[in-house]
């Protein structure tokens, strides 16, 4: 019966260790500076300077923009869609600026890999697949939201999983979402050979 009670008070002290190591992933991001610092206020300081360097430097060292102020605007304004379907028409509006400017400009963020999308599970052949994907960042810790910081934290494990599986095994995996007629949605779904 000692043995037992001990057990359970060691499994009590993991979920607790376990629940505080969560919140401390979850504040700080997935990059080791921020995660390794133990430190909220450095890992905000990293934060800001990795934002501003991804956008005042990388980007403009790849890309001929004349709006590096636009984008920057973009980077941050997409931290409230994480975790919903992206619309390029609301986003245009917010900034105004053309659809296909703010289009190009979500496309640079993936290809500097800030933010990834995911589109939902369908035929390639209707119009809400190619259009209706969700977007979330590399640094999750950059989502204000608690809900979507989790659901975005999960993206990007998930999502690193298909790669190993790709990568390691040469499967024909992605990662998608589900949404009914209805809105029911599964947030994740992984397709191994569609």
């Amino acid at each position: 019966m000692e043995g037992l009670i001990q057990t359970k008070k060691l499994t009590q002290d993991q979920n607790k260790a376990g629940q505080v190591l969560l919140e401390h992933l979850l504040e700080s991001g997935g990059f080791p500076e921020p995660f390794l610092s133990n430190s909220p206020r450095h890992a905000q300081r990293w934060r800001k300077a990795y934002g501003d360097t991804l956008v005042r430097e990388d980007i403009r060292s790849l890309e001929n923009l004349k709006d590096l102020d636009g984008i920057e605007i973009l980077f941050d304004r997409l931290t409230a869609c994480v975790g919903s379907p992206l619309s390029i028409n609301r986003l245009k509006g917010d900034l105004e600026v053309a659809f296909e400017t703010v289009k190009h400009w979500v496309s640079i963020l993936e290809s500097v890999y800030a933010v990834f999308r995911i589109a939902p599970f369908g035929a390639p052949r209707i119009k809400a697949v190619k259009k209706e994907q969700k977007l979330y960042f590399w640094d999750w810790s950059r989502v204000e939201n608690s809900e979507a910081r989790l659901e975005n934290l999960v993206a990007v494990h998930l999502l690193r999983f298909c790669h190993y599986l790709e990568d390691s095994l040469g499967e024909n995996v992605e990662l998608r979402y589900f949404r009914d007629f209805v809105g029911h949605e599964a947030d994740f779904i992984i397709l191994l050979n569609k």
